[in-house]
């Protein structure tokens, strides 16, 4: 059975702690426990101390972390230290011999050293000027909490309410209290002077912050244009990791815990949510924004009973809200938009296979990189393979079989194969005037080019790709000159002159009919056209059409 459960609040004193426990963990016995109360220093070294409990908390206030250790306290007798004092080697010996006796609260005697020294034999009252709690033993039953709303003399109201009927005394010296350190952590902490109150200038809160939206961009537009004119708290519930690496570059950001704020000004730019309740403001100053259109989105309207500004972002907006509020001042303060200083986009395209032989992990690779390095791109490539990767800047679309438009409006063509035989694509690039990106396989160079002058190259392991990346982005190598291959000549050169057989009607004087891949091997249609099996035919008669598409030797290419 516990008879004695002691409570230690902690707060930024490692050192004076260790001390103290190294002197109280010796003592302890069956009938008595040990709970420290971390205070949000998140001081993982106490854990190493296995025979107390050691809570972990978030900073809450010194009565805060007393009452989590009350709730936790099994013993039929509660006593308190603070973290940075010391106790006597009889500390826990002494008080479980006094428990034999009949009393509702005990007080014990201490000795203070510092800047008052001396024994304090206390054989009835204390001192007016020591209203702490250490200096006594109070029955479990006989207590209650600690009031969480004081932030001073939280020790004085707790003892006017419970050091109530019969009273004991331990005249033996059993506290070593530390006197004079007024300024220390501890004593302003144990004081109630440090508290989860947070004092700042201009408090904003929001209660959501996502990755994008127009709130994220109003709160990331107010914060950069006014973080070296007004020091700004931004408060939160929850904020995207990477937003909130985003603003802690331009301003302070907490999360809110039920903390308490004492601010100049308040804005509070959420509307489905206010903590006003635990802000003052020492300048009466409430404010909410109005970032919706409430009539159009039929909501209602809610603001906290300590709201005394309404800022609607548009006259629509605040519009939206007079029908609800029709006898309140709303004033319009368009949203805040900083000077834009956009980057160059690069526009980049390929067509490929997505396979090994093809480079595919380089695609990926490049793209990555692009991205490390903040280059704003957008990167289109055409194929009817499915990516391995979801990567930002990359947008796959489906084959087609003429890309020279997109290619004409590219910034570069790439390609990054481990080899090539030719490479109509980047002939076409190269035909269009549009630089090219390249692994140095052999025909590249055959198809002439040169480095630095219409597209550049890297090597298979792409060792110089952030060089390249640099190249590429601060260059604009359009406008070459470039000396076409003449392959027509040679063909027909190669051919020569050759009898013709068969009349052919372009497909553009057919004057209307419906375009059908032949499937079956070899037959002579109506047509008057020698079809093998994979020819585009067009047929013109309806119900040819139909017989033929109905026996199955063609089918209807779908426009």
């Amino acid at each position: 059975m516990i008879k004695l459960s002691i409570i230690i609040p902690y707060y930024k004193t490692l050192q004076l702690t260790k001390r103290l426990l190294n002197t109280l963990i010796p003592q302890l016995t069956d009938e008595c426990e040990v709970i420290l109360i971390d205070d949000g220093c998140d001081q993982k070294e106490l854990d190493k101390y296995k025979e107390i409990k050691v809570i972990h908390i978030n900073n809450g206030g010194v009565s805060n972390a007393r009452n989590i250790g009350l709730k936790e306290a099994k013993g039929t007798y509660i006593t308190f230290i603070d973290s940075d004092d010391m106790i006597k080697p009889y500390y826990i010996e002494k008080i479980l011999e006094k428990t034999k006796e009949d009393w509702d609260y005990c007080l014990m005697s201490w000795e203070a050293v510092g800047s008052i020294n001396g024994d304090f034999i206390i054989k009835d009252n204390p001192p007016d000027w020591n209203a702490s709690i250490w200096n006594c033993i109070y029955k479990k039953d006989l207590i209650g909490t600690f009031d969480t709303s004081k932030t001073i003399a939280e020790d004085e109201d707790f003892n006017k309410r419970y050091r109530k009927g019969v009273k004991a005394n331990i005249t033996d010296i059993m506290y070593i209290y530390t006197a004079g350190r007024k300024d220390s952590l501890t004593n302003l902490y144990s004081r109630g002077l440090i508290t989860n109150t947070i004092k700042c200038s201009l408090l904003i809160y929001q209660k959501a912050l996502g990755h994008i939206g127009g709130v994220e961009t109003w709160v990331n537009e107010f914060c950069q244009m006014y973080k070296d004119i007004y020091d700004i708290t931004l408060v939160y519930r929850y904020c995207d990791i990477k937003q909130l690496k985003r603003l802690e570059q331009l301003v302070r950001c907490i999360k809110y815990e039920d903390q308490k704020f004492i601010c100049q000004k308040y804005i509070c730019a959420s509307n489905q949510d206010n903590i006003a309740e635990n802000v003052t403001s020492t300048d009466n100053y409430y404010a909410i924004i109005i970032q919706a259109d409430y009539k159009a989105m039929k909501w209602p309207y809610r603001s906290h009973p300590k709201t005394n500004r309404h800022i609607a972002v548009s006259n629509v907006a605040k519009n939206g809200v007079k029908d609800q509020l029709p006898n309140t001042d709303i004033k319009v303060i368009y949203n805040t938009l900083n000077e834009k200083h956009p980057q160059r986009v690069l526009k980049l395209v390929t067509a490929t296979r997505l396979s090994w032989e093809k480079g595919q992990a380089r695609y990926d690779m490049f793209a990555e990189k692009l991205n490390r390095m903040r280059i704003p791109f957008t990167w289109e490539i055409f194929t009817d393979d499915v990516p391995m990767k979801t990567i930002d800047g990359l947008v796959y679309r489906k084959g087609r079989y003429d890309i020279i438009n997109f290619i004409a409006a590219a910034d570069y063509y790439i390609s990054l194969s481990n080899t090539e035989s030719w490479g109509y694509s980047t002939a076409e690039a190269l035909e269009l005037g549009t630089p090219v990106i390249c692994t140095d396989y052999p025909a590249i160079f055959e198809q002439g080019i040169v480095d630095g002058v219409n597209g550049y190259i890297t090597d298979m392991e792409l060792t110089n790709l952030n060089e390249l990346i640099d190249k590429m982005y601060k260059n604009d190598l359009k406008g070459f000159k470039y000396k076409k291959l003449d392959s027509k000549t040679q063909w027909q050169e190669e051919l020569g002159e050759l009898e013709k057989v068969n009349e052919y009607i372009p497909r553009e004087q057919v004057e209307e009919g419906t375009e059908v891949e032949v499937l079956i091997l070899t037959y002579y249609s109506v047509e008057k056209v020698q079809a093998k099996k994979g020819d585009i035919i067009i047929v013109i008669d309806e119900e040819r059409l139909n017989m033929l598409v109905n026996m199955g030797y063609v089918k209807i290419i779908e426009v």
